[in-house]
C-alpha cells in the first residue's frame, strides 16, 4: 500500500499549481464569542469565490453542539453555501449562554 500525500509545504517564492484550491475543514464553536462566526463567514465567502473548498464544518463545544451546529448551518444558508455540510462535534464543557447568542 502506498501512502498519501495530502499536503505538501511549498517554498515562499513557490506559486501553487493553476486552479489549486486548498481545502479546509473547519471545527469551530460558534456561539458566544464571534471569532468563530466570522471565520465562518470569511470561509464560506471565500468558497463561493472558488478561492478554497470548504469541505465542511463540525460544531463543538459549549454543552450544546446542536445549537451551535444549527447556527453555523443558519448562516451558510444566509450566505447561499448551500453545498457545505455541518456536523455536530463534541460536546464539551457546559457554559451559560443567552439565547440571543444562537439566533441571527
Amino acid at each position: 500500500m502506498r501512502p498519501v500525500q495530502v499536503g505538501r509545504w511549498r517554498r515562499r517564492d513557490e506559486a501553487p499549481s493553476p486552479g489549486h484550491r486548498p481545502q479546509v475543514l473547519l471545527v469551530t464553536d460558534p456561539g458566544p464569542d464571534p471569532d468563530d462566526v466570522k471565520a465562518l463567514i470569511a470561509l464560506a465567502v471565500l468558497h463561493r469565490a472558488r478561492t478554497l473548498r470548504l469541505l465542511g464544518v463540525i460544531a463543538n463545544g459549549g454543552g450544546q453542539p446542536r445549537a451551535r451546529a444549527k447556527l453555523a448551518r443558519c448562516i451558510l444558508d444566509q450566505l447561499s453555501v448551500k453545498d457545505v455540510d455541518v456536523a455536530e462535534g463534541s460536546h464539551g464543557r457546559e457554559t451559560t449562554s443567552m439565547p440571543h447568542e444562537f439566533s441571527i
